[in-house]
């Protein structure tokens, strides 16, 4: 894993106040509203037949650190989150640019390209408690109000020309708050997905152990 962000003096990287969230995302500053705080970027992914920027050798012209994949690729290397009963691969850390078409994987394992510090921003609701039909990410004041009712204190905001977000303050962010960012619908009902298949499976063990062991007992 490489960090390199272009606004990354404004944060500071900590133990999250989520419990069991793992790192967050902290403001290193006293931050004005609508200010980027850092970025989201690594690998691109995205169709070999429809570029929407000059690639050669992999890499896109003019700015050499950022690995280009083929769509497909990007199955492959999560292939093996597919669990049975899932509807479609797992993957993390990758958010879809919705002008550029492309996927970007900010996976600290996986990424081969430098990622940003947007990767360690966590979102404050869960799927339990989100509540909202609507997709938060869309870049409108209707949902950013919504956003900041919720407790999100950034978006995402999706560079023109470049295979990357900036992650945007919704208002003044105090020095030593924590940042959230909406995950959007799509993660979250991944992930309650996720969850209610493992529930599953765990009554299934229990059940096929407790048959097991009364068919042992009247043996």
């Amino acid at each position: 894993m490489k960090l390199i962000d272009d606004y990354a003096y404004r944060l500071k990287i900590g133990i999250s106040t989520i419990p069991n969230a793992g790192l967050g995302a902290f403001a290193g500053v006293k931050t004005a509203k609508g200010t980027p705080v850092c970025q989201y970027k690594g690998d691109i992914f995205m169709p070999t037949d429809n570029y929407s920027f000059n690639v050669e050798d992999g890499r896109i012209v003019g700015w050499s650190t950022c690995r280009v994949f083929s769509i497909e690729e990007i199955k492959e290397r999560y292939h093996h989150t597919i669990a049975p009963g899932m509807t479609q691969i797992y993957m993390d850390y990758v958010i879809g640019h919705p002008i550029l078409r492309c996927q970007i994987d900010a996976d600290p394992i996986f990424a081969q390209s430098p990622i940003g510090f947007g990767g360690f921003i966590n979102d404050v609701k869960t799927w339990k408690d989100r509540g909202e039909k609507e997709d938060l990410t869309l870049n409108d004041d209707k949902n950013r109000k919504k956003a900041l009712d919720m407790g999100y204190n950034v978006y995402y905001f999706p560079v023109p020309n470049l295979p990357l977000f900036n992650l945007i303050t919704l208002r003044e962010i105090e020095e030593g708050e924590e940042l959230f960012v909406d995950y959007g619908n799509g993660y979250w009902e991944l992930q309650k997905e996720k969850k209610n298949l493992n529930e599953k499976y765990k009554k299934d063990s229990s059940r096929m152990i407790k048959e097991a062991l009364e068919k042992t007992r009247n043996e």
